[in-house]
């Protein structure tokens, strides 16, 4: 099925650190280099915020740097600014239950925010962060309808998911009780 409707997926740079070229046999590598490809193929783009490309700029492997390329040689790269928000680090601060919580919050909540700019939908291996993000949709109303997706679980319907629109599925929202 093509897809028409393209969405800006907000991207982690753990999984641009983790993408490897073909042929490598760690299934991370594998797994994060076919959802880029597959992003690359269909239709959807990227966001990217400054904080975002800083990071991106740190661990990008040498597979995800020629991905990069390839995207904005496409134009599927959209740059939504500065879109960090000093009321929305407070309120993870305030959510979170531990220091600890707190620093992992604080370390991807660009993630969230570039989210928001764009079409609510991140990309990111980071379970934990996941976890306690979805853990604070009660205290934090902005996370409640933020798909969060990891693409080496469930890697074939991840695959299916982009193949058909990307859509934000209720099991894919911060929130969504895994258990």
């Amino acid at each position: 099925m093509a897809v028409r409707i393209r969405r800006r997926l907000v991207i982690d740079s753990d999984v641009m650190r983790a993408a490897g070229r073909e042929g490598t046999i760690s299934p991370v590598a594998r797994e994060c280099r076919l959802f880029l490809e597959a992003v690359l193929s269909i239709c959807h783009g990227m966001a990217l915020s400054g904080e975002l490309y800083e990071e991106w700029r740190r661990h990008l492997s040498a597979y995800a740097r020629e991905w990069r390329i390839s995207m904005v040689g496409r134009k599927k790269l959209a740059y939504v600014g500065d879109v960090s928000r000093q009321e929305f680090r407070h309120a993870i601060s305030s959510a979170a239950a531990t220091e600890r919580q707190r620093r992992v919050m604080l370390k991807d909540d660009l993630l969230i925010e570039a989210a928001i700019a764009a079409d609510r939908i991140v990309i990111s291996c980071d379970n934990e962060a996941r976890d306690l993000f979805g853990s604070a949709v009660n205290r934090i109303p902005n996370l409640c309808d933020i798909a969060w997706v990891n693409p080496t679980e469930h890697h074939d319907n991840v695959l299916q998911w982009l193949q058909e629109g990307a859509k934000p599925r209720p099991d894919l929202l911060l929130g969504f009780s895994r258990k």
